[in-house]
């Protein structure tokens, strides 16, 4: 609950966001609720599982400024941290897996690697 106290949550821009099917005869992907804070191109990535099953889904970001670069993914809920490029978040988009009621919440900032 503590990100919930971050600046961003306070003066960003919320957005429902889309989830997409990760692949044909996957309807898990209806299981989702997806949105995000923007602020100053400081982006936060919250996504739920709102199921007793494990889903996936894809979430395209469309946020231009994303496109050019690696990007770190920083879990606020747990160590899980991911490094992934722009070009794949604003195109096809981010795939998520999680368990059952599974939840994250992504920081984004550019990756060094």
């Amino acid at each position: 609950m503590a990100c919930l106290a971050q600046p961003i949550v306070r003066q960003g821009e919320w957005r429902l966001l889309d989830a997409l099917p990760a692949w044909e005869d996957n309807s898990t992907w209806s299981n989702y609720v997806i949105f995000s804070w923007l602020h100053a191109e400081q982006l936060l990535l919250v996504v739920v599982n709102y199921s007793p099953d494990p889903s996936q889904c894809y979430v395209r970001l469309a946020y231009p400024w994303l496109h050019s670069r690696n990007w770190r993914l920083e879990d606020w809920l747990s160590p899980a941290v991911y490094v992934r490029h722009g070009t794949d978040l604003t195109g096809r988009g981010l795939y998520l897996d999680l368990p059952a009621w599974g939840v994250h919440a992504f920081s984004f900032q550019p990756a060094t690697e």
